[in-house]
């Protein structure tokens, strides 16, 4: 039986084939989630790239980027759109599962925003964000 696959519903994330250079593809990611002005589903689009890159080849993000990377995620962490939101919250939890110890000075950047989310409102976000694992 073959899963639905849903461009914008980011469970499905880790069935998606992975093409390219990791390199290149977390060049090509961090750029999209540097710009503010990236439309939702570019973005959205990105953060999974970013989870199959910190899942299966989290050796690319070297030391120095890992801070702009995090603050780039915590930026679509407050997005308006839910969706993104959720998306984002899974982005960081696959970065500490992907990265591990490397996270640990990120912490204190992470744990506003999560504590935040954490309090949420919306279910569907405070769900996702209780989840995510340090």
């Amino acid at each position: 039986m073959a899963l639905p696959v849903d461009k914008f519903n980011p469970r499905f994330v880790y069935i998606l084939h992975f093409t390219g250079h990791p390199g290149q593809e977390f060049s090509r990611v961090f750029g999209i989630l540097g710009n503010a002005k990236a439309a939702w589903s570019e973005t959205f689009q990105a953060l999974d790239a970013m989870r199959r890159i910190a899942t299966h080849h989290g050796d690319v993000i070297e030391r120095n980027q890992l801070h702009p990377l995090v603050v780039a995620v915590l930026a679509a962490v407050k997005n308006l759109r839910s969706s993104v939101t959720k998306n984002a919250l899974l982005c960081l939890g696959d970065l500490f599962r992907g990265l591990g110890r490397r996270m640990d000075a990120e912490l204190v950047t992470i744990l506003p925003s999560l504590l935040k989310k954490c309090a949420d409102t919306n279910k569907f976000v405070k769900a996702e964000a209780q989840k995510v694992r340090l």
